[in-house]
């Protein structure tokens, strides 16, 4: 059957694919499926995996016939996905492995961002958690760095995140997934300051006639986000969360 409305994830990265699909599963629920939405699953990760209430939208190539249905008008993922959580308040839903508690804390230094270097992590501060971390005895997963001697796929990592009841990370795709994952467990988003690029889309925001303004957080409904100040963040203050997260003894 020929949809009415198309989205296509051609080129979006883990995070975009994660927003559109959250906007995209919204109004699949709030229209309770009469919408008949075509999806291009060609995006950064596989739609039909791990979001399979949508799979059977979903096709690789777009067929001929839907040259001409019109496309949906998601518009700036990051200035529509936060409105949609402010105005439905509906967690997100991505598949997750069955073994969901496997790892006390996940935790993914970003070292190599090619865009918005300002995201970037200082590693020894990683370091410094997981040695911390591991001195309590608990169990960490550390996100594969790209260049590392263990080279992993992304549905690898993934699916290790979901294993996870607290997660640690920055913006990132994998942040994004956690959420999708996990809206209700502890998730501490270590960012760079984002306020620019929320000035810098203002306008854009007004056009869209969108009430959130542009926020690329992890669609989290337990977020815990702290800001870096020269690429690092304040680990007594990541600490003491923890510590009461993860219910650790006094020191």
């Amino acid at each position: 059957m020929t949809p009415s409305i198309v989205y296509d994830f051609h080129k979006h990265r883990i995070g975009d694919t994660i927003g559109a699909a959250y906007c995209l599963d919204v109004h699949h629920l709030l229209t309770a499926g009469k919408d008949a939405i075509g999806i291009i699953n060609r995006g950064a990760i596989d739609i039909c995996r791990w979001f399979p209430w949508l799979a059977d939208h979903a096709v690789a190539e777009p067929p001929p016939e839907w040259a001409d249905v019109p496309r949906y008008p998601l518009g700036n993922i990051w200035i529509t996905a936060p409105t949609v959580k402010q105005a439905h308040g509906v967690p997100p839903r991505m598949a997750v492995p069955l073994d969901d508690s496997h790892w006390d804390v996940a935790l993914h230094c970003l070292e190599d961002a090619d865009y918005n270097t300002g995201r970037n992590h200082t590693p020894a501060q990683f370091d410094e958690l997981e040695r911390w971390l591991n001195w309590h005895g608990k169990k960490v997963y550390r996100v594969p760095s790209r260049d590392g001697p263990l080279p992993a796929t992304v549905d690898d990592i993934l699916a290790e995140i979901g294993r996870a009841k607290i997660y640690i990370g920055g913006d990132t795709g994998f942040s994004h997934a956690f959420a999708a994952m996990h809206p209700d467990r502890p998730l501490i988003a270590i960012y760079g300051d984002d306020w620019s690029d929320a000035v810098g889309f203002e306008e854009e925001r007004a056009r869209m006639n969108c009430p959130h303004r542009w926020c690329s957080d992890p669609l989290s409904f337990r977020l815990y986000k702290r800001i870096m100040t020269d690429h690092r963040f304040d680990e007594r203050q990541v600490k003491a969360l923890l510590e009461k997260l993860l219910q650790l003894p006094p020191p």
